[in-house]
């Protein structure tokens, strides 16, 4: 992961497009910081005129990444992280997380499911579709009927 997400650090700490940034660390930490969409950063967080903004751009410029034995350990099987941040006023603040989220040992609420679904189905659908589609997909758990559901979305793409 080192590799990937830090190295070289220099590049991983200016991106030069979105595609880049997916795979930068202290792009991804900034955002994060910074506030992003979705579940705390989101797919519209990547994008090329986020990659130039100014703060997140100061920002980058202060992040580290490093190996961590305790990471190395569980990966490939997860992809860890430990993060740690030094306030201005010189407090340490460590997060760690060892087990993926989203992954079956730490799953997504279904809330959480469902907010994910929506930002995804509205890249390719109206808002109102995406919506609607969810709310179809509920349906079908509680038993509806996948042909009606299907026959919905045709008319409200036309």
């Amino acid at each position: 992961m080192l590799h990937t997400m830090g190295e070289p650090l220099a590049r991983k700490q200016a991106p030069r497009s979105a595609y880049e940034a997916k795979f930068s660390g202290p792009y991804t930490v900034a955002s994060a910081l910074i506030g992003g969409g979705g579940l705390g950063i989101g797919i519209d967080d990547f994008s090329d005129t986020l990659v130039s903004e100014p703060r997140r751009c100061a920002l980058m410029s202060r992040i580290g990444v490093k190996v961590d034995a305790r990471c190395d350990e569980v990966f490939p099987d997860q992809a860890p992280a430990i993060l740690t941040v030094q306030t201005t006023g010189g407090d340490i603040l460590e997060e760690i997380v060892m087990v993926n989220r989203g992954s079956a040992e730490r799953s997504l609420a279904d809330a959480e499911i469902a907010a994910e679904f929506t930002d995804n189905a509205k890249r390719m659908l109206p808002d109102e579709a995406a919506i609607r589609l969810r709310a179809s997909i509920d349906d079908l758990v509680a038993g509806a009927d996948l042909t009606e559901v299907v026959a919905q979305l045709r008319m409200s793409a036309q």
